[in-house]
């Protein structure tokens, strides 16, 4: 059976049959793949393109990903394929393998490590559209690792997505991955240090912004008061951000209006009640 045969045979079958999928993850199985992978030169697109699938399918199976990050070569293979220039099918094949990898809390030091922080921020820099809404998940995956928002903070992150926020894209991914970052205290006196605080503001009051971009917005300024004491200094010097928050207290919107009592007793120092 010649190799292209069987490479489509392997996709057929771990994208039908989980338990092909389980049976694939043992390591030796999974380093012909990567070592056939990474020897792409003498390959076709069409192979390439099925050998990627058998990856993304194994790595669907949680109890597999483990496995595949064990081989470094494979992750950089996965990272390098998402250049701008390659074939869209395996950008998006990689960039969806990836995401996968990254949800396992085990692997994403790893992953970090070998680069794909730096190359999602890439992606959402360069407003890579059929890839962005997996790089930002895959970042807030990363993300549980303390040491990825640290990465995303010397990547110049922090600026990126005030520049997503400021350009009115509220992709609901990159909104959320502020709301994790700002978990972390360094990246709410960045936040603070780039006018972040005025610009979440300016949004909330827009007629047009959704009620879930609400919620998270309020989530990332608790965050920000929470590990910032300048910050909540500000706000609370600040008469007409007060009478906002106050009004928001007052929403006929449950869950905007929870959140908004919270920001204004964290702004006041207070527990919440």
């Amino acid at each position: 059976m010649d190799k292209r045969r069987t490479a489509l045979m392997l996709r057929a079958l771990t994208h039908f049959n989980e338990a092909h999928c389980l049976h694939l993850a043992y390591p030796v199985t999974v380093y012909n793949i990567v070592k056939v992978l990474v020897q792409h030169e003498h390959n076709d697109e069409e192979f390439e393109e099925d050998l990627h699938y058998t990856v993304y399918h194994i790595a669907v199976h949680e109890a597999n990903r483990g496995v595949l990050c064990e081989y470094t070569m494979l992750i950089l293979f996965l990272i390098n394929g998402l250049e701008h220039g390659k074939p869209d099918t395996i950008r998006k094949i990689c960039a969806s393998t990836i995401r996968e990898l990254s949800y396992v809390r085990d692997n994403q030091e790893k992953l970090g490590q070998s680069g794909a922080v730096k190359t999602f921020i890439g992606v959402l820099k360069r407003r890579d559209s059929l890839i962005q809404n997996d790089a930002a998940k895959s970042l807030l995956y990363l993300c549980e690792n303390p040491k990825n928002t640290e990465r995303i903070l010397v990547e110049g992150g922090v600026e990126l997505l005030y520049e997503w926020i400021s350009s009115k894209e509220l992709v609901v991914e990159v909104v959320k991955l502020l709301v994790k970052i700002t978990e972390n205290a360094l990246v709410c006196l960045r936040w603070r240090n780039i006018n972040g605080i005025r610009l979440l503001f300016s949004t909330l009051k827009d007629d047009d912004c959704a009620k879930e971009t609400k919620l998270d917005f309020l989530d990332c300024l608790i965050n920000v008061c929470g590990l910032d004491p300048n910050s909540r200094m500000d706000m609370r010097g600040d008469d007409n951000l007060v009478a906002f928050i106050l009004e928001l207290g007052k929403s006929k919107e449950h869950l905007v209006k929870v959140k908004a009592r919270e920001l204004m007793n964290k702004i006041n120092n207070r527990a919440k009640y």
